[in-house]
């Protein structure tokens, strides 16, 4: 800057018959006006400078209120995310002591389970085995070996006993008739072996004499409220007598057998 406020107060121009001489006055004039206009731009662009600064303040402010909101923010979600974490753990520490809980009540059940039927088995055992200190008396104490050693002639008789009351059971289309026949008895090391026994043997006659109407008649033999199990062999309905003992219960239950339809009248 040329110009100071003191060289301006002290500014003095030649004078020319009686008055400043414009010349001089007008070339300080145009000097000042200069310095002015370069003091004004100046000003102004500091003025521009400040303001810049002070946006550029501002935005830091606000930055750092968004900062300061997202570090609040991170401190609440992880404060959360901690709590939510504890509760899960609390959680699944809960659901396993429950499952392992479960488990070992399962697990002494299954134990009291096994240990009643091992006891069961076991008492089973030595009752059978002290059985055996009579073997006389085996065939009337034990019930397998009471089937097994049945006589034949025993069963003949109770065929012959029964075939009324099946005949009267079934109808007229059926024929009946007493017939020897075996036992498989055979198991483990020998599952085929046999013995002799004696049953009954029902054949479709007439019209309905077919392989469907006997495997129907022996449906109806099964549907009974005892049911009764028989085979068929060479087209007949054959009935093993050797493990039947309650007769008085096979022949009342006969009133309700349900006949086929297909077996006909001969």
């Amino acid at each position: 800057m040329k110009f100071t406020p003191l060289d301006v107060r002290h500014q003095e121009f030649p004078t020319r018959l009686g008055s400043y001489d414009r010349t001089s006055v007008r070339a300080f004039l145009n000097e000042l006006s200069d310095d002015m206009e370069t003091l004004l731009q100046q000003h102004q662009a500091l003025r521009d400078q400040l303001t810049g600064l002070e946006r550029q303040l501002e935005e830091q402010r606000q930055n750092e209120d968004e900062i300061r909101r997202a570090v609040v923010a991170a401190e609440r979600i992880s404060h959360e995310l901690r709590e939510n974490a504890v509760r899960e753990a609390e959680l699944m520490i809960a659901q396993a002591t429950l499952q392992r809980d479960a488990t070992l009540r399962d697990a002494e059940s299954r134990r009291a389970e096994l240990e009643s039927g091992h006891q069961a088995r076991l008492a089973a055992l030595e009752a059978t085995l002290r059985l055996y200190r009579n073997p006389d008396r085996l065939p009337a104490t034990l019930p397998t070996l009471r089937f097994l050693t049945r006589p034949v002639d025993e069963l003949r008789a109770l065929a012959d006993r029964l075939l009324p009351a099946v005949a009267e059971a079934v109808g007229a289309g059926w024929a009946m008739s007493s017939v020897d026949c075996t036992s498989q008895i055979g198991s483990g090391a020998l599952p085929l072996e046999t013995i002799p026994s004696h049953g009954l043997a029902i054949e479709p006659v007439g019209r309905g004499a077919s392989g469907s109407a006997v495997e129907a008649l022996a449906a109806s033999f099964r549907r009974l409220p005892v049911p009764v199990i028989g085979r068929i062999e060479k087209g007949a309905l054959r009935f093993d007598l050797r493990c039947l003992e309650d007769v008085d219960g096979f022949t009342g239950q006969l009133g309700r057998l349900v006949l086929p339809a297909e077996a006909g009248a001969p």
